[in-house]
């Protein structure tokens, strides 16, 4: 039975969702504030956090990046903050996904569904590739496939489950052009609905990560009008 958390300072919402979760299969813990968070977070083996913005003793965007200091799982922003702006930090800190308030909480049970095929088929492809040639190598780039972890020369990168499956993806297809569309439907494996600022936020992320100079790519090229391209040869 797959373990969700809830961090919501709104009571009423933490019990919406702990209904339909439990008549979905699945075991919830609902909390107020990040302190609370993080104690759960030690306690149990959490499988997706669904996670509010605005909290009493810190803020959503700073909680996420507390958690990814320690944790590996799937997260869901819930806010009242529709903006752009709110979503493309939130997606840009790494959350895998962003719900606007109001919500149908039937809609975020199917989207936690979502996620959790995702990040499953991620850590299945990891056990499978253990027994593969492990590595891959773009100049000083290397890519551990068994272990999913990238180097850039001696240093370990840090990057998302999504940021390192998009990269990944782009370094096995190298010199081709993919579109935003053939991008998301490959690496996020949904229907492209036209959102193209969830592309451009982790092709920023993973040219501050992998890149020397952001502004001038090495590695991730942007072809105008057409998408994106990964320059390098494979050794």
């Amino acid at each position: 039975m797959a373990e969700v958390l809830i961090v919501d300072d709104e009571q009423e919402i933490v019990e919406l969702l702990t209904i339909y979760l439990k008549n979905s299969g699945f075991q919830s813990y609902g909390v107020y504030d990040g302190l609370s968070a993080l104690k759960i977070l030690k306690e149990r083996k959490i499988d997706v956090i669904l996670l509010d913005v605005m909290l009493p003793d810190t803020d959503g965007f700073s909680l996420i990046r507390e958690i990814q200091k320690t944790y590996d799982v799937p997260i869901m922003f819930l806010s009242a903050k529709g903006e752009d702006a709110d979503k493309i930090l939130g997606l840009g800190l790494g959350a895998d996904d962003y719900v606007v308030k109001p919500f149908n909480p039937l809609e975020v049970v199917a989207r936690i569904q979502v996620l959790l095929r995702r990040y499953r088929k991620i850590k299945q492809g990891e056990e499978n590739l253990i027994h593969e040639e492990t590595n891959l190598k773009v100049d000083e780039l290397c890519i551990n496939r068994a272990r999913c972890e990238v180097f850039k020369g001696a240093k370990r990168l840090v990057l998302t489950s999504m940021e390192y499956k998009l990269l990944l993806f782009l370094a096995l297809n190298p010199n081709r052009v993919f579109t935003k569309r053939q991008l998301y439907e490959n690496v996020w494996e949904e229907e492209y609905e036209g959102d193209e600022n969830i592309i451009m936020v982790y092709i920023c992320k993973l040219r501050d990560k992998i890149e020397e100079d952001s502004q001038k790519p090495k590695y991730i090229k942007t072809i105008r009008g057409l998408g994106y391209r990964f320059e390098g040869k494979l050794l």
